[in-house]
């Protein structure tokens, strides 16, 4: 049965973060794959108004757009009024960026920003003459090349043992494998 459990007040008070003025001190900039975190954090230092740094006071990092995620996401400033954060730009590529907001009533902010190359969920992707995976790390191809259908649609007798060719392939850890074709074969309109 129901009963009627009276009315329960609650007050609640906040108080506004320590500070006036935040500032860049290091980070953002820079060409990063989507998802990978930046090589350096994100640095920001909170002031009073004479400039005098002001420890407590708090920080949260904001991603605009496909601006990614930052770890810790709300940072308290140390006793030099230093805070900092991780960045990690979007996983679409382009421009990213990032904002650090001092959590006052006025809310002063500074930006970051960065590119990021995009990259397909176990994908790949390049910067420079590098070709990252998607869990950040640098990727070397170890391959190796499965001919004989380019010159003939069917393959010829080195085509005959297929299975046996890529067990071989596997214990030599190649991780990629090349079967060069021949137009000819195989798109439409052609006579071959």
């Amino acid at each position: 049965r129901d009963a009627d459990m009276g009315t329960v007040k609650f007050n609640a008070t906040g108080k506004e973060s320590p500070g006036v003025r935040i500032e860049r001190v290091a980070g953002g900039g820079g060409m990063v794959i989507g998802g990978c975190p930046l090589p350096e954090p994100l640095v920001v230092r909170v002031t009073d108004g004479n400039g005098v740094a002001v420890p407590n006071a708090t920080v949260e990092f904001v991603a605009e757009g496909n601006g990614g995620v930052a770890d810790p996401a709300v940072a308290q400033t140390n006793g030099e009024g230093i805070a900092s954060a991780i960045w990690r730009p979007g996983i679409d590529g382009g421009t990213n960026t990032m904002k650090a907001v001092l959590r006052t009533a006025a809310q002063p902010s500074v930006s970051f920003t960065a590119d990021s190359r995009p990259v397909a969920p176990n994908g790949f992707a390049t910067i420079g003459n590098k070709i990252y995976n998607s869990n950040c790390q640098v990727h070397l191809f170890h391959g190796v090349a499965r001919p004989s259908l380019q010159w003939s649609s069917g393959g010829d007798e080195q085509w005959v043992n297929v299975a046996g060719d890529f067990a071989r392939i596997k214990r030599w850890e190649a991780n990629g494998v090349r079967i060069p074709i021949t137009q000819g074969f195989w798109l439409p309109g052609n006579s071959q």
